[in-house]
């Protein structure tokens, strides 16, 4: 279905709606709406398609709507380039002052301030990692022929760290391909960290994609082996979200997921580049367990030295638009901040 500026206003509408007021939304209400000039029944038709098309859930055909994951996905692609400019000035100049006279009384207590202000400005649970050289570089990548088939890849990291996979392939692997192989792999992964590589198209062919994908796999392995520095803070926040009042098994999830580890190395391996900000939201995660909430992550710092994250956890039915805005006035600050203690 391509949809048309209509469709895209009607669901944009729905999704607004059920964001502010976390109910059903009614195609009365829709056409109610001064700026939709269309009669109910044109409404109740757009809402049709769109439930046809899997922007919207309904419970049975005369109940309100529901945004599905993918309205959620066209609604934020929607807000385009959206930027801290949409939060107050008088906002903006609070939460800079208050990051910057926290850096001028205690550097250590900036991350407390930062977490502490980003929970507040969007009523979500907020995690702030502290600015850190972690990313991790491939210094050197080997592969022998141990068999016709077979083949040992030896991936050479800093401190003389050597990771070993063997790789087993279903024909006779000529020593042109491997030495070709070789120089490719080195030409990609050396002197580059896993988030400058992850991205990168699959090269052509099975053994060079093999290769590709177990050195790559060896990297953010290694990766997430680093400890980071982070503060928590909003926890609170979620436990009044109406989704998850009376299902405590998914605040049990996430907070154990916290506690181990789990969350941060999801944010880390999620982390977009330098300045920009990332929205991951519900089902388009991998891990079952986090589909019930959306992140917005954040990276601020110093490109390829000194960076940090900033994300927001939410319900799925988050405040986009303002978690947005507030990820970026973060990131922002955060970078000025890193430039000047640096």
């Amino acid at each position: 279905m391509v949809l048309q500026s209509r469709d895209i206003n009607v669901l944009q509408y729905i999704v607004e709606d059920y964001i502010l007021n976390g109910l059903p939304v009614p195609s009365k209400k829709i056409a109610e709406f001064p700026e939709m000039q269309v009669s109910s029944a044109t409404i109740r038709n757009v809402v049709s398609e769109l439930e046809m098309n899997g922007y919207v859930t309904r419970p049975h055909s005369s109940a309100g709507s529901i945004p599905a994951r993918k309205a959620y996905r066209l609604y934020v692609e929607a807000l385009g380039s959206v930027n801290e400019m949409m939060l107050s000035s008088k906002l903006r100049r609070k939460v800079r002052h208050q990051l910057i006279q926290s850096v001028s009384n205690d550097i250590n207590t900036w991350g407390s301030t930062a977490v502490n202000l980003l929970s507040n400005l969007v009523g979500s649970l907020a995690i702030v990692t502290a600015p850190q050289s972690f990313q991790l570089y491939v210094n050197q990548i080997h592969v022998i022929k141990i068999q016709n088939n077979t083949l040992l890849l030896i991936v050479v990291f800093p401190g003389a760290v050597i990771k070993q996979k063997i790789l087993s392939f279903p024909n006779h692997i000529d020593q042109s391909l491997i030495d070709e192989s070789i120089t490719y792999l080195n030409h990609i992964f050396v002197n580059k960290s896993y988030h400058q590589i992850k991205d990168v198209d699959l090269p052509l062919g099975i053994v060079k994609k093999k290769l590709f994908k177990s050195v790559l796999f060896v990297l953010e392995e290694q990766q997430q082996k680093i400890q980071f520095d982070y503060r928590l803070d909003g926890l609170r926040n979620l436990l009044i979200q109406p989704e998850f009042v009376n299902r405590n098994g998914l605040l049990h999830s996430l907070v154990h997921d916290i506690e181990q580890g789990e969350l941060l190395q999801l944010i880390m391996s999620l982390m977009p580049q330098v300045g920009t900000v990332r929205v991951v939201i519900g089902d388009e995660h991998s891990n079952n367990k986090m589909r019930p909430f959306s992140l917005i992550i954040g990276c601020y710092g110093i490109s390829n030295n000194m960076i940090g994250s900033i994300a927001v956890v939410d319900s799925v039915r988050m405040q986009y638009l303002k978690g947005i805005a507030s990820v970026k006035l973060m990131v922002n600050i955060m970078t000025d901040i890193t430039r000047m203690v640096a």
